[in-house]
């Protein structure tokens, strides 16, 4: 059903006779969208710097985040706010979505939407939290602890430039088995024998993957047979039409987990597929989004010169050298290269990186090596 608008049904009508808007004559009115055509090759990142927030995009290939805007903390003069997480960015409008913490006694947490130059708060939520996504059909989903809270549709809802007008508040509640990750992708597949709606997390610090049945709130936990995920953090979670992938806090690693079917089912494997697929540099505080409708980008885990993979880091090469020391880093370019930096006594660096031995020059007799 849709009060004053076009009611949805079938798979988007998450739970039969509920109030779900399809198109309703509201929503964004200042807010640009993100251009999912420029940022959507790379994942993007909302993350703390001093002042603010700031989102960035994630390069692929070396693993830097690259600074779009920053938002910062005192942007406007009716408002202040402390912490800004659980983003996503809506597949219905192509806007940015966040749950934001405004400061002062009584002022508590906001589903906001923006851009680099405004804000709209769109919905009152009962808790802040770090832990949020949006679903292919366009609706916020926000973890804290062990409770799911869904905003349906914040595309369609009416945008005010201070926390002081917003009364909706959250559409459904729902208690889970257990608090997830750090961060969270929705996703449709069959792990118990049946479809269903699952956000999945990695779990911090115990190297499992964590799916939530959406409507129930029931968990499976899934072991990673591969050993690559370390017991660190993950804070960004991306969604490329249904691929999954995940950011560690610590650097080193953008990781991809593939659910297996039946893999939740009484003699299933209980396991996902877990690959190593790209870089990733440290950040604190941070959130992973991205627009849903775009290809994966193709991940490469590659290093910069003077450097190789391994193991979830990119390591110094060292070269082999005979009768001096290795040529390291970026001197070193091909860690199978033989290449001296510099030559034990008696012998001669060439041009092409090789300790030689020293031959001296000799009139009627043998020259010294």
């Amino acid at each position: 059903a849709c009060k004053d608008g076009t009611p949805v049904a079938g798979l988007e009508c998450i739970v039969h006779n509920t109030m779900l808007l399809a198109g309703c004559n509201d929503g964004a009115k200042n807010i640009t969208p993100v251009d999912c055509m420029v940022h959507g090759n790379g994942p993007l990142q909302v993350f703390l710097v001093a002042g603010g927030y700031q989102v960035s995009q994630l390069n692929i290939s070396t693993g830097v985040y690259q600074a779009i805007y920053t938002w910062p903390f005192k942007r406007s003069s009716s408002y202040t706010y402390d912490r800004l997480n659980a983003c996503g960015i809506s597949p219905r409008d192509n806007i940015t979505y966040c749950c934001m913490s405004v400061t002062g006694a009584g002022c508590g947490a906001y589903l906001v939407r923006f851009d680099n130059l405004n804000a709209e708060f769109v919905a009152k939520l009962p808790v802040w939290g770090f832990t949020g996504t949006f679903d292919g059909d366009g609706n916020y989903i926000l973890i804290e602890s062990s409770k799911l809270y869904e905003v349906w549709r914040p595309d369609t809802l009416t945008g005010y430039d201070t926390f002081k007008g917003v009364s909706k508040e959250v559409d459904r509640k729902v208690t889970m088995q257990r608090s997830v990750g750090a961060d969270v992708n929705a996703v449709r597949a069959s792990l118990d024998g049946i479809e269903h709606e699952w956000l999945v997390s990695l779990g911090s610090g115990d190297k499992q993957i964590h799916a939530v049945r959406r409507e129930s709130g029931a968990v499976c936990t899934l072991k990673d047979p591969s050993g690559l995920l370390p017991s660190d953090t993950f804070g960004s979670a991306w969604n490329f039409q249904g691929e999954m992938f995940f950011s560690r806090d610590a650097g080193g690693g953008v990781f991809k987990v593939t659910l297996l079917t039946n893999s939740c089912t009484k003699d299933g494997i209980a396991s996902a597929l877990v690959e190593l697929v790209g870089s990733s540099n440290k950040t604190r505080n941070n959130d992973g989004m991205n627009c849903l409708d775009n290809e994966n980008p193709r991940f490469m885990l590659e290093c910069q010169t003077g450097y190789h993979v391994e193991g979830t880091s990119c390591v110094k090469n060292v070269c082999t050298c005979n009768y001096g020391s290795p040529a390291m880093g970026d001197a070193c370019p091909d860690i199978a290269a033989h290449r001296c930096e510099a030559c034990d006594e008696g012998h001669h660096l060439t041009s092409d990186g090789m300790c030689e031995p020293n031959l001296c020059e000799c009139d009627h007799g043998s020259p010294a090596v």
